[in-house]
């Protein structure tokens, strides 16, 4: 048999050259892509909150050690300044010793809040340091998660993000954080008490509106301007019981620590509310008229003078907004009205800054432009907080430094007093009284479920497809024999509604 050769062979049909495959990547384990695949509003609320949770408490720890100087990390042992205040002034009252007596060693600090804050933090006093503060900051991490999701932000990957960074560059936060203060705590008790999360929470309450506003204005008297509030939204029960707990509390120290109680109703009648109320940090009116001409009682009285209608202005924008339907940023206001109009407004004092940002970036346009660009701008600067830039040793000595150092509580209170001014010449507040004090609907302060969940919001209707219009129907043809006596009349012309404008007869 002849061999064959390749030009015998019948010629192969043209294979297309196949291009070069890019090399596989290795494919993600089976858990983590289940992972990736699931929304927010799909996991169980416990699993969702958890995971939310920790990895804020996570940078918290890794964080803490770094804010404040003489902190380390390895070991873990941050420079809690104010919380190591707490606990030496509760273990020297439980050994016998007076409450604002002790100070601490190295920054001479004693114990400032009244006697029935002493009573609500009597539990700091037990326990070792070390698992104090790893409970203490893990405490404030939850509280801050808590804060995002009553003020709008989604659930999720976004609600974990903002609040690491908000962890780590929001000032009033951040030195909260490092201080171990109670500021973000009482923010949240006074959030939950007035900010439904959802509009269930609002009608199923079990807790008395209120009472949660009461212990945190026992704790720190400033939220008790969050009661002039309550009492312009119409909400007199929850002024009532807010007033009425921080009345009960204030009693039993006055029964339970009387010595400590007249020790510290002397000491604030006399003035004595802080030792360093000159200092630069100091962003109330009181502490900018104190750095310009000193602690004189002129000058004091005219601290607390701007001050107070700094906080009035922002008590009214509020109320307006509440009942309009911007919570969020009407409570931020008001917050930030009691940082101006206290003696002391140092910057771990203004989380609300916080809620007035959150607030403004998501409210409609029921708020101003420019009133909603200026209180963008004023919270940014309380988040950076320049004046610890600027004046790193808190001391403000020359006329330029003392400007600057006024820059935010001016700014501030110029945007209220504007904003007020445009409020009444719309004729926003040209109400009645008894309309001032007409109480609204406690859930329509809270939010959309959807948009609490990770979605992306509400769900909007699809338009219904338009009608196809109906043909002309032909007119009867005339006959000779029976003409018309008329013509006919015109048929109605269809008229489309036009949608109502939403809000008031004004805009703010």
């Amino acid at each position: 048999m002849a061999a064959t050769s390749l030009a015998d062979q019948p010629p192969q049909s043209a294979q297309p050259a196949q291009p070069p495959q890019p090399a596989q990547l290795p494919q993600l384990p089976q858990v983590l892509r289940r992972l990736a695949a699931l929304r927010a509003d799909r996991l169980p609320p416990l699993l969702l909150g958890a995971l939310e949770v920790l990895p804020v408490v996570l940078v918290s720890y890794l964080f803490v050690p770094f804010i404040l100087e003489a902190g380390t990390l390895r070991p873990w042992n941050p420079n809690l300044v104010d919380f190591d205040v707490y606990r030496l002034g509760l273990r020297a009252l439980f050994d016998g010793q007076g409450l604002y007596d002790v100070t601490t060693s190295y920054y001479t600090l004693s114990f400032v809040y009244p006697p029935a804050a002493a009573l609500l933090m009597s539990p700091l006093a037990l326990g070792t340091e070390f698992l104090w503060e790893l409970a203490w900051t893990c405490l404030n991490s939850w509280a801050l998660v808590v804060i995002l999701r009553r003020c709008r932000v989604p659930r999720g990957l976004l609600l974990v993000t903002v609040a690491a960074v908000v962890t780590i560059a929001f000032e009033p936060i951040r030195s909260t954080l490092g201080y171990g203060q109670v500021n973000t705590l009482l923010l949240l008790l006074i959030l939950v008490d007035l900010l439904p999360l959802a509009p269930s929470e609002a009608a199923g309450r079990r807790l008395p509106r209120g009472l949660l506003l009461g212990i945190a204005a026992t704790v720190k008297l400033t939220p008790l301007i969050f009661l002039v509030f309550l009492v312009l939204i119409g909400a007199k029960k929850a002024a009532a019981w807010a007033l009425g707990t921080f009345a009960a509390l204030n009693l039993a120290a006055a029964v339970i620590l009387p010595q400590e109680t007249a020790r510290f109703l002397q000491d604030l009648l006399a003035g004595q509310v802080d030792t360093f109320s000159t200092y630069a940090e100091n962003q109330a009116w009181a502490g900018v008229m104190a750095r310009w001409f000193g602690d004189s009682g002129a000058a004091g009285l005219v601290g607390w003078g701007l001050g107070g209608l700094a906080g009035l202005a922002a008590v009214i924008i509020a109320v307006t907004l509440w009942r309009r339907g911007e919570p969020v940023v009407a409570l931020g206001l008001v917050g930030l009205g009691a940082c101006l109009a206290a003696p002391v407004g140092r910057p771990h004092h203004h989380v609300w800054a916080l809620v007035a940002l959150l607030g403004s970036l998501t409210t409609t346009v029921k708020v101003p432009s420019w009133a909603r660009s200026g209180l963008v701008a004023w919270s940014t600067w309380i988040a950076l907080c320049p004046v610890l830039v600027f004046f790193p040793h808190a001391e403000a000595n020359t006329g330029s430094e003392k400007l600057v150092a006024a820059l935010g509580p001016i700014g501030g209170t110029a945007l209220l007093v504007a904003w007020a001014v445009t409020l009444w010449r719309s004729g926003a507040l040209k109400h009645p009284w008894r309309e001032w004090l007409k109480e609204g609907s406690w859930a329509d302060a809270a939010p959309e479920p959807a948009a609490l969940d990770g979605a992306a919001g509400p769900a909007t209707p699809e338009p219904a497809e338009p009608a196809e219009p109906a043909e002309p129907a032909e007119p009867p043809e005339p006959t000779p024999a029976e003409p018309a006596e008329s013509a006919p009349a015109d048929p109605a012309p269809s008229v489309t509604a036009r949608p109502k404008r939403p809000g008031g007869a004004h805009r703010l």
